[in-house]
């Protein structure tokens, strides 16, 4: 395992990340990570995300999670 892995740990639920965690995708089709957001404010239940695609910043997951993906959150 490198060491960048051994620096954040697994989420078990996507609710669970904090403001400066990530959470990527995948498509369902791919090998590898298609996507990579950061948690950049939580309200509630909520988690937001913001990105470098169209310069998004404070996307609700909920407007995400219809996505046909596999999702990974990481504690940093």
């Amino acid at each position: 395992m490198s060491k960048a892995l051994d620096r954040t740990t697994t989420a078990k639920y996507i609710t669970d990340l904090r403001r400066g965690d990530l959470l990527q995708y995948k498509s369902k089709s791919s090998a590898n990570m298609n996507h990579s957001m950061v948690v950049t404010k939580r309200a509630g239940s909520e988690v937001y995300l913001s990105y470098h695609t169209g310069h998004t910043l404070n996307k609700p997951f909920s407007k995400m999670r219809p996505l046909d993906v596999y999702w990974f959150g990481h504690h940093v």
